[in-house]
């Protein structure tokens, strides 16, 4: 796939976004809901059409995320163990409120919300490692688990893009993608035409903007294709 192609498809993916986030704004016109509708069927045929491989690779990297996110829980539970037997001996209630929790308890909840509670435990084992020391905390494991948030956070910290594979040439895709660029032309006069509130209209004009992820990922980021 071309990296205009991949570029594209991310500017649809936000553009579709925008417009699920600000419904009450256009939702009352029928012309622009059978658009958006058709928009939204051309663009899932697109990623459908992709080859094998690539939807492979997605659930590949689904299991991956699964894994490193397991990853930091089992090492901030065993941090958590430690700092269980400081908090008993000092009779520490903050600490026990923090660190007191299962494994399972710890991965309840979405990813963000797992990541910012070993994120504060982590902290907080940083703050007092020096009181730590005694119950085998070490500086290194605390950086380990420090490396993994970091990594991991870099890594599917973004949701609002598509991460997308290397995927061969697909004439068919191409084609498609051509349709769509066409169809949202005519969309853009229909939303300047229909729609008359100005903050709808300057979040879809950002959201209809290009990057050249080629860019970024010179940068040191990673390609958006999934």
């Amino acid at each position: 796939m071309k990296q205009s192609e991949e570029n594209f498809l991310n500017m649809v993916h936000t553009v579709l976004e925008t417009l699920k986030n600000d419904q009450h704004s256009w939702s009352s016109e029928s012309v622009i809901v059978k658009e958006v509708n058709a928009i939204e069927r051309d663009y899932n045929q697109i990623l459908g059409d992709l080859n094998l491989n690539s939807r492979l690779d997605s659930r590949a990297q689904h299991d991956i995320q699964n894994n490193d996110l397991n990853l930091i829980i089992r090492s901030t539970i065993r941090l958590c163990r430690r700092m269980f037997l400081y908090a008993r001996h000092h009779n520490d209630e903050i600490i026990l409120n923090l660190i007191d929790r299962s494994e399972s308890i710890l991965a309840t909840g979405s990813e963000n919300a797992v990541i910012r509670c070993c994120h504060s435990i982590l902290s907080r084992a940083e703050w007092m490692h020096y009181y730590l020391i005694p119950y085998k905390v070490k500086a290194t494991h605390l950086a380990r688990i420090n490396l993994l948030i970091n990594d991991y956070v870099q890594q599917y910290g973004d949701k609002t893009r598509i991460k997308f594979r290397e995927t061969s040439h697909n004439p068919n895709v191409s084609h498609q993608i051509l349709e769509l660029k066409e169809r949202l032309t005519v969309f853009d006069e229909l939303v300047d035409g229909l729609i008359t509130n100005s903050m709808f209209l300057s979040a879809y004009h950002k959201s209809r903007i290009i990057i050249d992820y080629s860019q970024v990922s010179e940068a040191g980021a990673e390609s958006i294709f999934r």
